[in-house]
Order: structure tokens, then sequence, then C-alpha cells
């Protein structure tokens, strides 16, 4: 499992596929890995992530959260 912390881009280079191809590149060097980020952004953000998941098998997607983590 690999995980990305709060990817964020700044305003002025939005929209300008930057956080795509980083993504891309992440998953291009460590095929084998599941990719994770921060819980609970996918709702504020679903265009992003929609973008950024073209191509990628299932997409980036919310799911549950693990037993052990508590939300809040």
């Amino acid at each position: 499992m690999a995980w990305v912390e709060q990817p964020y881009t700044d305003p002025l280079y939005q929209r300008c596929g930057l956080a795509r191809a980083g993504l891309s590149a992440l998953r291009a060097e460590h095929p084998d890995l599941n990719w994770h980020t921060l819980g609970g952004h996918l709702t504020e953000s679903q265009a992003f992530w929609t973008v950024v998941g073209t191509g990628v098998p299932g997409g980036y997607q919310q799911r549950h959260l693990c037993s052990h983590v508590r939300p809040g």
C-alpha cells in the first residue's frame, strides 16, 4: 500500500494537468501498489478525482474506513 497525503496544486497552476501527471508517474513507477489518499476529501473534490482517475482501473473512489480508524 502507498499513501499520497493531501495532493495540492497552487491555484495559479490548477487545471494544467500537474496533479494528474504526478499521480500517473507514481502509478507507473510502482504498478504493484494500491494508492490511497487522505480520507474524507472525495465529496468536495469529486470532479478532481474523476479527472485524475481517468484510465485508472476502478478509478479513485471513496471506500469504507478500516475498522481501527475512527472518523472525526
